[in-house]
């Protein structure tokens, strides 16, 4: 996407004899031309001796000065060492790098020679993996980095796609009804925290506008598909620096089945190169909105301008469903999930709300069973509480099994942990349509007791919202109190689930519920998703637009960022927090990435994308999701994983000896 207007694309263009007969007579070179497709100033691709060579640019001279721009961007990059090559300038005849001609229709134009990159365009390519991912935001990072310093006159301007004029562009736009109310919402966004915020911002001369149709990929021996050039430098200008990654994430989360996972692999590398400053990161989400709705609007008006040409609404489909999905994610949760791509806190106000909680009393949940040691239970794929790893085949089975494991201890109440990885979420409830990882990570605390167990308010709080999520394995009736607090973050929220029916019966939101007052009763499993008779109890700082429902599960991959949402509830069962902490341990990227800092390459892994293992029992190996796989692979198929005689045949040698192979 280049030049200052969308009208230009109007003019007739040059075609491709002409190319030719210039790169000849201005260049000396005798090259077959070939027009490529663009949004505004035509582009020929120049092969000699059948092979690709050279681009010739051509541009009205009325924009000058930006061709001159990008020939000094150029020239500033040559000879740097960018992971990511950069085109380079070809001089004419006369040593020119900016040439100037008249073309058929006898216009007055700027023209350019630079050097063909090889490589596939991403946008040809299916939807961006991890490793390229990183690839474009190391090159993009390095990229602006060398940047830095860089000055030209011609980069002072705010052309139709600098992101800045984002509101200007959209509220003109003729977009379809529907589309409306959608980029209005993205705007207000747009103005309410990155306008103000503008005068602030670091600033550099930026590319402006690095999408997948401006990403060249080349496969690299041993690291698969990486980012390997970076063309058009049409929209570069003067602009607040974050709005380079910010562009290239709009792009390459489209397609993606988890866009915000995406994000953070872009974003996460582009940091490591170019580290953003905590405002920075605080903005992307309405930058990235703000390009997908400046993508959308320049569709609309080429729909009515250009309706034959297919290349002005390439991005639209994809732009729409990104926005849309981007609503869905809601500001809060998109910023702490880069934050924490970028090592930093996910959400600072979790620790200041964290620092609070430790330092209240509140009253008994469950002040009826209050006195006596509970027993904490462990739902772990292969925990022995649930006989091993082998987890129970319906929750009839659970429920005499949370039972058996009461009654055995003499405890009145079971715990279960939080933040607890649990093999137990089996069914499609837990399964994400966007990725074959499962919700499977505990966020709050269950308190597993006889049903029609009162249960007290631990402390002060008015009712936000309540609901009868009656959905098989949902909460059933639900309460969440806010709780108004001195400082940041202002309020906070507490999660009652599986309850009785009558515990929302008459209530009213903004009820005022005092400290240590019953307020609501376990529910029968009949009632409360089917669940055996137990509270779930859950912390939240932030509600993130929802009423009446919360997740209570969440992936393994987006756990740093729940767990600062969503603190440790310890203090309100009467315990500290490493003893209801399960302590969900690294991801499976996270833990290959330390085995690759600490193990020889010599020890590779057997699968594209390894599986960790967390236990084996018999012919099985059970996973951290509790996925359980038939193993054919390991030398257990005699007598399987764990047998009894083998593991005590294991424990009498290391109890008599276990040393090297030094001795006899």
């Amino acid at each position: 996407m280049s030049s200052d207007t969308i009208s230009s694309s109007k003019r007739v263009k040059p075609g491709s004899d002409y190319a030719a007969r210039v790169a000849t007579k201005l260049y000396g070179i005798d090259a077959a031309a070939v027009a490529v497709d663009g949004y505004a100033d035509p582009s020929f691709i120049l092969s000699t001796d059948d092979e690709p060579s050279y681009v010739l640019k051509i541009t009205d001279r009325e924009n000058e000065q930006l061709a001159r721009l990008q020939n000094a961007m150029l020239a500033h990059l040559s000879g740097r060492s960018l992971p990511v090559a950069v085109p380079l300038l070809v001089a004419d005849a006369q040593g020119r790098g900016l040439s100037f001609s008249t073309d058929e229709a006898g216009n007055e134009c700027c023209l350019q020679l630079l050097t063909y990159l090889p490589g596939e365009f991403a946008a040809d390519l299916p939807a961006a993996r991890p490793a390229l991912l990183r690839s474009i935001g190391r090159g993009l990072g390095t990229l602006n980095r060398a940047l830095i310093g860089f000055s030209h006159p011609g980069a002072a301007r705010l052309h139709q796609w600098h992101v800045q004029k984002a509101p200007e562009v959209c509220e003109a736009a003729p977009l379809a009804r529907e589309l409306r109310p959608m980029v209005e919402r993205s705007l207000e966004g747009f103005e309410r925290r990155v306008v103000p915020a503008l005068a602030r911002l670091r600033r550099s001369v930026i590319h402006g506008d690095a999408n997948d149709h401006n990403l060249l990929v080349s496969a690299r021996p041993g690291r698969g598909l990486q980012a390997s050039g970076l063309i058009d430098f049409g929209d570069a200008a003067e602009a607040p620096t974050v709005f380079e990654v910010a562009i290239a994430m709009a792009y390459f989360m489209m397609r993606q089945p988890r866009p915000v996972l995406a994000a953070q692999e872009l974003l996460a590398a582009y940091h490591s190169e170019m580290p953003l400053l905590p405002e920075e990161i605080e903005l992307l989400y309405d930058l990235v909105c703000a390009r997908l709705c400046m993508t959308i609007s320049h569709a609309a008006r080429a729909r009515h301008s250009a309706p034959d040409n297919a290349y002005l609404l390439r991005s639209e489909k994809g732009a729409i469903e990104l926005l849309r999905e981007l609503h869905e994610t809601e500001h809060l949760f998109f910023t702490a999930s880069m934050r924490d791509a970028c090592r930093l806190s996910a959400w600072p106000q979790g620790e200041k709300l964290s620092d609070w909680l430790s330092q209240q009393s509140p009253s008994p949940l469950l002040p009826s069973l209050h006195e006596g040691a509970p027993r904490i239970l462990d739902f772990t794929p292969g925990s022995e509480d649930l006989g091993g790893g082998i987890a129970p085949k319906s929750l009839r089975e659970f429920e005499g099994l949370v039972e058996s494991l009461l009654r055995s201890s003499g405890a009145a109440l079971g715990i279960g942990r939080y933040a607890e990885i649990r093999g137990l979420y089996q069914s499609e409830v837990f399964a994400q349509e966007d990725s074959d990882e499962a919700r499977t990570v505990h966020l709050g605390v269950d308190l597993f007791a006889p049903a029609g167990t009162p249960v007290s308010a631990p402390l002060e709080g008015t009712v936000h919202s309540f609901s009868d999520n009656a959905r098989p394995l949902d909460y059933g009736p639900t309460i969440i109190l806010e709780h108004r607090i001195d400082g940041a973050p202002g309020s906070f929220f507490t999660l009652y689930g599986h309850l009785e029916r009558r515990s929302i019966m008459g209530l009213e939101v903004g009820q005022v519920i005092t400290a240590g007052e019953v307020f609501a009763w376990i529910g029968e499993p009949e009632v409360n998703g089917g669940w055996p008779a137990h509270l779930h109890f859950q912390i939240t700082g932030d509600m993130l637009g929802k009423r009446g429902d919360f997740p209570g599960v969440a992936r393994h991959s987006e756990i740093a960022v729940w767990k600062a949402l969503c603190p440790n509830p310890a203090r309100f069962v009467g315990l500290a927090d490493k003893d209801l902490d399960a302590n969900c341990g690294m991801s499976p990227v996270e833990l290959a990435r330390r085995r690759d800092l600490c193990l020889s390459p010599s020890l590779s892994l057997a699968f594209a994308n390894p599986i960790k293992v967390v236990r084996g029992r018999g012919a099985y190996l059970f996973t951290e999701q509790g996925r359980k796989i038939l193993d054919l692979v390991n030398n257990v198929a005699h007598v399987g994983h764990a047998h009894p005689r083998v593991v005590a045949a294991i424990a009498q040698q290391e109890a008599q000896l276990n040393t090297n192979t030094r001795y006899l």
